[in-house]
């Protein structure tokens, strides 16, 4: 298992999405299935730092492991006002126009088409989100 401290700000993703890079090639995911776990926790960490503190600043943790039924699993935890993305609304409207439609929810949506589990809690002042990925 290993561990990172990040800064919660956009200026820092591209640092957050090399880590998260550099550890997915230690693993045997397709370069298709690396793609998708790479949207997906993109999508994820572009929640937090929009969302987790409002206009101040603070810390994202990601830690990745491989787990003992041989799926990775990438935790992400931040001290950020209480959000769990998992039971918010899936249900939009494909076929509506863009003009339509509400802004928001298609990167949870692919969050949940893109990884094999999803889990969410909140302990003290920090929200947990694990996602998680079976290797083939």
């Amino acid at each position: 298992m290993e561990s990172a401290d990040f800064v919660a700000d956009l200026g820092h993703l591209s640092k957050m999405l090399q880590w998260i890079k550099k550890h997915l090639r230690n693993t045997t995911f397709s370069s298709k299935d690396s793609r998708k776990i790479e949207i997906a926790l993109e999508e994820a960490l572009v929640n937090i730092i929009h969302y987790a503190y409002g206009t101040h600043l603070g810390n994202i943790t990601i830690t990745f492991s491989i787990e003992i039924d041989g799926s990775a699993e990438w935790t992400l935890v931040d001290q950020g006002i209480p959000f769990n993305p998992l039971i918010q609304n899936l249900a939009i409207d494909k076929l509506a126009s863009l003009e339509k439609r509400k802004e928001g929810g298609l990167g949870i949506l692919l969050i949940h088409k893109f990884m094999d589990e999803l889990h969410y809690q909140r302990i003290g002042n920090e929200n947990i989100l694990s996602l998680k990925k079976r290797m083939l």
